[in-house]
């Protein structure tokens, strides 16, 4: 289970949260050759499960195609976000331990892991029991853990800004306006976010300590010593594939290099201006954290804020643990005018989080993750400063 999605994933395998887009049919199967071909690296003889809503069949069935002409067997497995809330309705509690049972099964089969998520119809879960939610979330974990175990080829297309009109709203965006961010994004050239990569990870190797502080009140210091830097950069590379594991997942559109912590080096405050867990935002969220634990957290009063405590109390051991730096790579994506853009990829952009890590090369496996995002935020490591007020100073050439 990952930070990416604060409410834990409650439908098959890890959030098959998505709506279509209203595009052309021709312009679905050029993009889902070239996620099969240039960032997947599907070869004959891959094993393919690709997975999604049934209003995605689309770009499902044309990443299934895709495989299939590269040599690969595809399997497509579709439902509907909203099977989940009945789950939840309609099934005794006593089962939601053993929810996950079928797909833990299949999970040691693929060798490529295609999964189209976003979130069409936000706040589905508002109702359910935070303990019902941990419970199934901790069914579904041997699925993930197997997927990196086993170093299959994982990619998660959508990344926070699928073009859903609930995205859109969400951002503060117009439906058209998110479309042209996302198809655009995903239409970057890898070789430009690959620079910036490039740049970010030398920055940090054999570096010791990060700080990152913004206008907001946040001031936190994080060890980094021997710490990988792991890239999502557009590109599974033959060396990220033999490596598995968090190195082997892709998220698109790419754009990030992240970063687990020292365990038990955060020291500091976090002030998260806005963090939007489905039922409203949580504004002025603020982490207090003391040899790497969360230690006190405060919000502005709101419904949405009594539900991410209701959450983060329901986690299991590890929900404390300061989890991850993650560090924006895209130059092509910006905010616009006026308004910060909160998503995980525009060069310069910071995010950080709580809970599980291992998708940052961490080993906290925990089902629970809450993650927020700094924009305009200064990084500095070990004194250097390499993002000063939301811009990334050591751009790749």
């Amino acid at each position: 289970m990952t930070w990416k999605y604060l409410v834990v994933s409650l439908v098959f395998g890890v959030g098959l949260l998505s709506q279509a887009r209203a595009a052309d049919k021709r312009d679905l199967k050029a993009i889902a050759e070239r996620i099969v071909a240039e960032c997947a690296a599907v070869h004959e003889g891959d094993l393919v499960l690709v997975t999604g809503d049934v209003r995605d069949i689309d770009i499902v069935e044309d990443l299934s195609i895709a495989s299939a002409r590269h040599g690969a067997a595809p399997m497509q497995i579709v439902e509907r976000e909203r099977t989940g809330v009945r789950y939840f309705t309609e099934v005794p509690e006593k089962y939601d331990g053993t929810r996950a049972a079928f797909s833990v099964q299949m999970a040691a089969i693929p060798t490529v892991f295609f999964s189209v998520n976003s979130n069409a119809e936000p706040g589905l879960y508002k109702a359910v029991p935070a303990s019902r939610l941990q419970t199934a979330a901790k069914s579904f974990r041997p699925f993930g853990e197997t997927l990196m175990k086993r170093g299959v080829r994982q990619i998660f297309i959508g990344n926070g800004l699928y073009p859903t009109a609930a995205t859109a709203k969400l951002l503060g965006l117009s439906q058209a306006g998110l479309e042209k961010i996302f198809w655009g994004a995903l239409a970057t050239d890898p070789k430009l976010i690959q620079a910036n990569g490039a740049a970010v990870k030398g920055a940090l190797a054999g570096a010791k300590q990060v700080r990152i502080t913004h206008p907001n009140g946040t001031d936190v210091r994080i060890g980094v010593e021997g710490r990988p830097v792991i890239l999502s950069d557009g590109v599974i590379t033959p060396e990220q594939a033999a490596k598995g594991g968090a190195a082997a997942r892709l998220y698109l559109p790419a754009g990030e290099a992240l970063l687990a912590p020292v365990a038990g080096t955060a020291e500091g405050k976090v002030v998260i201006d806005r963090m939007d867990i489905g039922v409203g935002p949580v504004e002025k969220l603020t982490w207090i954290f003391r040899d790497g634990r969360l230690v006190e957290y405060t919000a502005k009063p709101s419904a949405a804020f009594t539900r991410w405590k209701e959450l983060y109390e329901a986690g299991p051991a590890g929900k404390d643990a300061f989890a991850s730096i993650d560090i924006g790579l895209h130059p092509g994506v910006k905010s616009p005018p006026g308004k910060p853009l909160l998503s995980y990829i525009p060069a310069g952009m910071v995010s950080l989080a709580i809970g599980d890590d291992t998708e940052a090369g961490g080993t906290n496996a925990t089902t629970f993750g809450a993650l927020g995002f700094l924009p305009g935020a200064t990084v500095e490591i070990d004194g250097k400063r390499i993002i000063e007020k939301g811009v990334l100073k050591i751009a790749g050439k």
